[in-house]
């Protein structure tokens, strides 16, 4: 994301000095975006040379300089609300990288390469079950914890359907030929049921309904959709 127009958007809520918006963009995030002070710093030089913030006179007892966002910054802000994430130029995902060097190099186990990447995904998939039972319930914070914990769900979901399509296109071009070890990789079902899990345990506190009354969650993909690809 851009970090400069999210530190902008913070600042909207109020003027701040560097190590307060640091601290505020974190809490609103829910920490899932960790930002040091360099980057705070930075970022509120280069918004400042923009005039989408400005300097206070006032300054804090210790000297820190307090920072507020301008006419201007405000109606860039209002233009990010309002426009998408653009697409058409996808981040540098290393994953995706690293795979395709790995299959148009004869010297590299594109297999291997492929399967050390699902299994850590799955492993960070079970540790976001793990931490959706640990969040604190604080208000606007809590929210954001769990929109930012869905979409690294969702993401790491995503991610193992790409390597196991990629797995299955390789062989089928030919490009891998060893055998399929069926231990070598979780089934889909099993991904999906641990992505099912970390949604759900959010509502298992001690506010929830019981498991017999409780909604679900968004339910587990058909099995039969790995088949199709």
């Amino acid at each position: 994301m851009s970090v400069r127009l999210g530190l902008l958007a913070t600042l909207g809520g109020g003027a701040m000095h560097a190590y307060e918006l640091r601290q505020e963009f974190e809490r609103r995030t829910s920490g899932a975006w960790p930002l040091n002070m360099g980057q705070v710093v930075t970022s509120l030089a280069s918004l400042a040379k923009a005039g989408l913030v400005e300097e206070l006179e006032a300054q804090t007892p210790r000297g820190a300089t307090r920072w507020t966002i301008t006419p201007a910054g405000r109606e860039r802000v209002a233009q990010w609300w309002a426009a998408p994430v653009p697409r058409d130029v996808p981040d540098r995902d290393e994953a995706a990288i690293k795979v395709a060097l790995a299959v148009t190099d004869p010297a590299v186990d594109a297999e291997s390469v492929i399967q050390v990447q699902r299994a850590a995904v799955i492993v960070a998939m079970q540790e976001l079950t793990r931490l959706s039972s640990t969040g604190q319930d604080d208000g606007g914070g809590d929210l954001a914890w769990e929109i930012t914990l869905n979409r690294l769900i969702f993401a790491g979901e995503a991610e193992v359907r790409w390597l196991d399509h990629t797995e299955m296109w390789l062989r089928r071009t030919g490009r891998l030929t060893t055998p399929v070890d069926g231990d070598s990789k979780p089934s889909q079902g099993s991904v999906n049921a641990i992505g099912h899990r970390a949604r759900q345990a959010k509502r298992t506190d001690r506010n929830a309904p019981s498991p017999e009354t409780a909604s679900p969650v968004l339910p587990s993909e058909p099995e039969h959709q790995e088949s199709a690809r």
